[in-house]
Parts: C-alpha cells; structure tokens; sequence
C-alpha cells in the first residue's frame, strides 16, 4: 500500500491508496430553496497544489467516474473556509474504503433514460443539464436502477413508483456494492480533495460555481467550469448535491466511516446552486432540506470500492 502525504501544511492530509477558521452564532437560513466499463483519462488539474488522492477512474455506460482514496482529512471549519455556520465544527475524519465517485451531477438525460421521468423545473434545458427538482428518494431510485443495470447490489428499499416513491437504506452505505449518493463526509472529502481552499477547485468562486453572480438566473450544463484536483466538476454551485446523511450536529466521536443521523426529516445537501450566494459554494457549508424538498436539489453518484 502506497501513502501520498499531501504538501499543504493546514490541514495535514495522509491518503492511503490500494495499489495498481471563525464561526458566526447560529447557522444562516436557506435562500431559496452499453455496461462496459472502461478506463478515461483524468484531467491534470491542480497538479502543483497536491498530490492527488485519486487512484483510478472508469466509466460506467454514460458516467465517468474517479476512484477517491481513503484517506484522513479535516472537515468542516478549517483554515481555509471564513463565514463559517455553527454547525460546521472542524474535526478529523477517516474513510478507510476507496469510493468511486461521477464526475458530474446527474444529467436530465441520464436520469429520465432509467427512471422513466423527469421532474426539473428546468426541462427547458439540454439534456446535459443536472437534473433538479428531485427529492432524496429519487436520488435513491436512480442508484438502484444504475445497480441493476450493472448486476449489483441494492442499497435502497424503494416503495412506490415514479415521482412519489419513497426509500430508505438498504444497508450500511459502506458496505454496499451498489450505487448510492455519497455520504457527507465523502462528498468534502471529495469536493477538498487533499486541499484546503475555499470552494472545490478554487478559491475563487466564479472560476469553479455557477451561482447567482454568474448564472444569468439558469442552471447550466454540467462540466462547462474548471473541475477539482480530483477531476471533479460542479462540486460548487449550479445544483444542491443530496447526501445520503440525515442532518444533524456532527458527531465528533463519530470520526470513522461516518453515516450521519440514525432518522430525521432532513438530509444534507452540498455544494450551493446557480441562484444563490457564494458562501452556499463553499466545501464545509451544510445545507438541511426535507427529504421530499426538490428546490434546486440534484445530486451525484458513487459507490463503494467493492
């Protein structure tokens, strides 16, 4: 097993790989709410900043994937973030699986091709535009159609059909060899990559986020702004990303393989969204959405290195 030690000196960063700030008071309010599979080049990105803590990519049918690391990383109110929320508390995290992550949100195209519907608002918009408008579970539905499409496990119970159906966890998402969304602590881990900047890419926010500074009042199609170290596009801005986590206070003696809440109204959206400010763009900012709010919530795929 090789360990890459990243060169920033906050936070300290060690990523092992299988071989081949201030806070304010009180968190802010919500603004306006073909299975073959082979191997892509990875964009060279961020190459002077960081070893990079990916350790392969493919592609599945019409996404593309990167293979994130394990790895242990400060999440939350680190150096780098300023504006911080209460609930953004910094501490350490550990992953101890690699995951396999898409390089975008999930597009209208991809979305209605396996699940028969599309419930953006923002149907005007091509096909390569992150689908929207969905709650958690449709986030969930899509994982298990991917699964079966690729002869995997499950990681959802899904009743219902359609724009009502509802899910829940299968299964601990770790243990999955399915598709799933990322859990919280992956999607930072993901969206930092072995950095500490402000937004995922950049701490400039108009170079990596669509949002309402930039956006002439639409969502975009994925891939059009500068991805992350990883190869990672639109991790800030033009859509929310569900997570798999229920919202709550993080846990901080739960700095293992977290999985956030056992139950809750809401689960955990990231990344900010073609109409709102930048601070929503940022890597450590929470957003709390009921499970069943599609107010420009999309989200992204992953799965367990299995």
């Amino acid at each position: 097993m090789r360990v890459a030690t990243l060169r920033w000196a906050f936070p300290t960063v060690l990523v092992a790989c299988a071989p081949v700030g201030s806070t304010s008071p009180s968190p802010r309010s919500e603004y306006a709410q073909d299975s073959a599979v082979h191997y892509i080049a990875l964009p060279d990105t961020n190459a002077d900043a960081v070893d990079s803590p990916v350790c392969g990519t493919e592609s599945f049918g019409d996404i593309d994937f990167v293979k994130v690391c394990a790895s242990t990383f400060e999440m939350g109110c680190t150096a780098g973030q300023t504006g911080c929320d209460a609930d953004e508390t910094a501490h350490t995290v550990t992953l101890t699986h690699d995951y396999w992550v898409a390089t975008t949100e999930v597009t209208q195209a991809q979305f209605e091709g396996r699940v028969g519907f599309n419930p953006s608002l923002a149907s005007d918009c091509t096909g390569d535009c992150p689908v929207d408008w969905t709650s958690v579970h449709h986030g969930m539905l899509f994982a298990n159609a991917l699964s079966a499409e690729a002869g995997r496990s499950a990681c959802y119970t899904c009743t219902g059909s359609g724009v009502a159906v509802l899910c829940v966890n299968a299964m601990d998402p770790y243990s999955c060899d399915g598709y799933r969304l990322l859990t919280e602590a992956e999607w930072e881990g993901a969206a930092r990559c072995g950095t500490d900047l402000r937004y995922s890419g950049s701490d400039v926010v108009l170079d990596v986020a669509w949002i309402d500074q930039n956006s002439t009042g639409h969502i975009a199609p994925v891939a059009q702004l500068q991805p992350n170290a990883c190869g990672l596009y639109d991790m800030s801005g033009n859509v929310w990303e569900w997570t798999q986590d229920v919202y709550a206070l993080y846990d901080e003696g739960l700095s293992v393989d977290p999985v956030g809440a056992p139950s809750g109204h809401g689960n955990v959206g990231r990344g900010g969204t073609w109409d709102g400010p930048d601070w929503g763009a940022r890597v450590a900012h929470r957003h709390n959405a009921h499970k069943t709010d599609g107010n420009n919530n999309g989200f992204r795929i992953a799965r367990t290195d299995r």
